[in-house]
């Protein structure tokens, strides 16, 4: 599957595509490690092309102990290697040798490890070293002098040390054999606990910038969230009201060029809501915060609802919407219907916009069923303009658009395959394009559900029309003796609300704040509140807390949060936060 973690980069630094930092080995090992903490092994650094190791560190949010990430430091070989330069004397020296055998730093200039130059140990006259224990050896050196060579490892920080000890200079050419095994084993030691000490005592004088670096990536990470909420509401509030003023314009003109004129204004504004949709649907998606929230639906409802909300714009083009419904569909299914139909509705939107002339096909297919699963076939093919094979790659690529000069008129972000990719494969499938330039594209994806209902919904039009029929018969909801409450701080809304409950005879009272809607319920009762959440003071949910505090809110009172947040997940936190529901 492909990897989508975000990495961040304190210089600012972007990863080519295909860089992927789950498949990094310090990602993994921190990942994989007991306490969250590692320390690499050497590698080339991607961005400068150094040598270093990194110590990472997982890192988890203080408020809820969610996962957050990893936090990595750089650690680069240029400062071992001036830390370990007190260690070349006229008696001897010492160097490190990485797992792979790589020389990292030596006095030699042609053994010292640069972006050109790695030497490995196994070329070089320390070939004989045993490292598995604190044997020396007498060898022939890089100046061709004979020196005395050990070797130790050390497990911690993953590097060999191999100490070299100059023969002559010691006791005047007399060889103790068991003197310089002790001056190597002690040199050895020596120079690890050294190397370890630098490079502990440099990780505490980071801990303190680690855990600012933290604490400012959660601050980020909490005013992106608020941020994508406030945005959604502060856009959608006046959109909504201009759709809203528009719907009575819709409902009660009687002037054929100004219905027309309202039903572009409705056409327009519901384009702009989309395409806020898919910028807000692609945020929640890259930061992880999207969920496939599983329920039960009825297939053909959610059938009939694509259907209906694309044949409109399919016979505002004069193209032909073909349906193919399999009847032998399960009624009854489990899985999120909601994400699903997000997809099926970007396909189907895709294949309208980019066609022309003929028609359009959604295709829902019984590819396979058992006792208790069934798995679905899903198409969407058009005669549209189709996509050049060099284009291909741009289809599913975040904010491009294919052929851009041919289409240049056409609407849109350039999100809408992106999320529907995300979204399949956070479904556990995946988007299969055929395509032919000039003839046609054909979108299809298959995907398992759980059954609940097994009875076959037969055939889908013949359905339909007796849905059709039912809908005729029914009556408008008349209520003109139900009490509403409307809470909102922007006098447009209330106006708005006002307006779309004239049909149903009901004339709501209206005040437009918390502290007001408060004073109001102390004095009167009401069957429905609809309570704004983004309000100044004291918002909605402060508000519904000292309804609650209070004992304001009478048996059988609904309070319904009425708001332009429209974020993934809203729903969940006005239910959790108390309302009986949320519009």
């Amino acid at each position: 599957p492909e990897l989508e973690h975000t990495i961040y980069m304190n210089n600012g630094w972007v990863p080519e595509a295909g860089w992927h930092v789950e498949e990094r080995p310090w990602y993994i090992e921190s990942l994989n490690s007991e306490n969250g903490f590692s320390i690499s092994a050497p590698y080339i650094d991607d961005q400068t092309g150094d040598y270093c190791i990194t110590f990472s560190q997982r890192v988890y949010s203080y408020d809820t102990g969610e996962f957050l990430g990893i936090f990595g430091i750089d650690f680069y070989m240029d400062k071992l290697i001036e830390i370990l330069g007190g260690s070349y004397t006229d008696t001897g020296y010492a160097f490190l040798v990485d797992p792979q055998g790589d020389i990292v730093n030596h006095p030699y200039g042609s053994y010292q490890m640069s972006q050109s130059v790695v030497k490995n140990v196994l070329d070089s006259p320390y070939a004989t070293a045993n490292i598995n224990g604190y044997e020396t050896s007498l060898i022939k050196d890089y100046d061709d002098s004979y020196r005395i060579l050990a070797a130790t490892e050390n497990e911690e920080s993953r590097f060999s040390v191999y100490v070299v000890a100059s023969v002559w200079k010691i006791y005047g050419k007399v060889v103790i054999y068991g003197l310089i095994c002790l001056v190597a084993f002690l040199l050895a030691i020596i120079t690890i606990y050294k190397l370890l000490s630098n490079l502990i005592n440099w990780q505490d004088e980071t801990n303190h910038r680690l855990q600012e670096s933290i604490d400012e990536a959660i601050a980020a990470e909490k005013a992106k969230g608020q941020f994508l909420a406030q945005m959604s509401h502060e856009i959608r509030t006046p959109i909504n009201a201009v759709l809203g003023m528009n719907e009575m314009i819709l409902r009660e003109s009687d002037d054929k060029n100004v219905l027309d004129y309202s039903a572009n204004i409705q056409s327009a504004g519901k384009t702009l809501l989309s395409i806020i949709n898919s910028i807000l649907d692609f945020s929640k998606i890259e930061d992880g915060k999207m969920e496939i929230i599983e329920a039960r639906y009825d297939a053909v409802n959610l059938i009939h609802n694509l259907v209906n909300s694309i044949s409109e714009r399919a016979t505002a083009k004069d193209l032909s919407l073909n349906l193919s419904v399999d009847e032998s569909i399960p009624t009854g299914l489990m899985g999120d219907d909601v994400r699903i139909s997000q997809v099926i509705m970007n396909l189907l939107t895709n294949a309208v916009k980019y066609t022309e002339k003929g028609s359009v096909t959604f295709t829902v297919r019984n590819e396979g069923q058992t006792e208790d699963t069934v798995t679905l076939f899903v198409e969407v093919a058009d005669t549209g303009i189709g996509i050049k094979e060099e284009d291909m790659d741009k289809l599913f690529k975040s904010f491009e658009r294919i052929d851009e000069k041919r289409n240049r008129n056409i609407e849109g972000t350039g999100l809408g395959m992106s999320i529907v990719t995300k979204l399949l494969a956070m479904m556990d499938s995946e988007l299969k394009v055929r395509s032919t330039y000039g003839q046609g594209s054909s979108f299809s994806f298959r995907i398992r559900q759980d059954i609940v209902d097994p009875t076959p919904i037969g055939n889908y039009n013949e359905r339909m029309r007796k849905h059709a029929d039912a809908n005729r018969e029914k009556e408008t909801l008349y209520a003109p003796r139900a009490r509403v409450l409307v809470v909102d701080d922007n006098d447009l809304n209330i106006k708005v609300a006002k307006s779309l409950m004239k049909i149903n005879g009901i004339i709501p009272d209206t005040c437009m704040s918390g502290e007001e809607c408060l004073k109001i319920l102390r004095a009167k009762s009401y069957n429905l509140v609809f309570l704004d959440h983004m309000m100044p003071v004291m918002d909605g949910i402060e508000t519904l807390k000292h309804m609650k505090d209070e004992r304001l809110i009478d048996e059988g009172m609904k309070v319904i949060a009425l708001t332009a947040n429209a974020v993934n997940g809203a729903r969940e936190e006005y239910v959790a936060a108390g309302f009986d529901d949320y519009l």
